[in-house]
């Protein structure tokens, strides 16, 4: 496997890209220990104001731990509606620090309707009694295909990958396919959930019901028929059960969809 010979993405997002509570709100994270990557944070920012009792940021992004300080300082010394703007301005100070902004960024009518905990009061105000408790959100360096050596034996009852595997191809070798890659690894992150966890395993941009059947559709990069195959080589009970759920774009675009695979681990 090529993951440790590849130079690794080290920019980190303002905000997320996606509609992250399009599907966080399907995961039921009350109460729940959720392991995420997100170097915008705002999936873990997200669980949080969702009611997650503790959130573990796992992320090959050397940066996310220092843009983490810098965001969540911002969150409890900032109004609701002036955090984007906050965030955007510190861009001089953090490039300063060594981390570089993506460009890839949405505006702050659209990053607002992608995050729950930007939505309304009551969701910023828990999310802000929470950071004030450093248990409850801590940032790991590591890489989702080599989890054990990251977290050990850790178990979560979610785990989310945002849209990081729409980029297998940066992480195999060259002989490998997508989905020889793919294989192995699910019984090793079905390890890592507790009985009816659940993994957030793909996000999928400007998706819609009729592309399920498109092999190699553009807006996913993979045939997801080839990639449930891939997860099921595995035993039964640790593949579980494949569901996609639809919601809103990310874009806004009025009748434009996004969906996201969601796998649960059976007892």
């Amino acid at each position: 496997m090529g993951i440790s010979h590849k130079k690794v993405y080290q920019e980190v997002y303002p905000f997320t890209t996606e509609n992250i509570q399009g599907y966080m709100k399907e995961l039921d994270l009350e109460g729940k220990n959720v392991l995420t990557v997100g170097s915008s944070l705002d999936q873990a920012y997200n669980a949080l104001a969702l009611g997650a009792n503790t959130v573990r940021v796992l992320d090959i992004n050397a940066n996310t731990k220092k843009y983490c300080a810098m965001k969540s300082k911002l969150i409890l010394s900032h109004a609701r509606k002036d955090l984007y703007r906050a965030v955007m301005s510190k861009r001089p100070f953090m490039e300063e620090q060594g981390v570089t902004y993506s460009n890839e960024q949405f505006n702050k009518t659209r990053t607002e309707a992608c995050n729950y905990y930007l939505q309304n009061q009551k969701a910023y105000n828990r999310l802000r009694q929470r950071l004030n408790n450093p248990e409850s959100l801590t940032i790991t360096e590591g890489n989702i295909f080599r989890m054990d050596e990251a977290i050990g034996e850790e178990k979560f009852d979610r785990i989310c990958f945002s849209n990081v595997l729409q980029m297998l191809d940066y992480f195999k070798d060259k002989k490998e396919t997508a989905y020889d890659l793919l294989e192995p690894q699910s019984p090793n992150w079905s390890t890592h959930l507790t009985n009816d966890g659940i993994l957030q395993l793909f996000y999928l941009y400007s998706f819609r019901q009729k592309d399920i059947m498109t092999p190699d559709n553009k807006n996913v990069g993979y045939d997801l028929s080839k990639v449930v195959k891939s997860i099921r080589k595995t035993t039964p009970a640790e593949a579980g059960t494949l569901d996609l759920v639809f919601f809103d774009s990310c874009t806004g675009t009025l009748g434009s969809t996004d969906a996201a695979v969601l796998n649960t681990k059976r007892r």
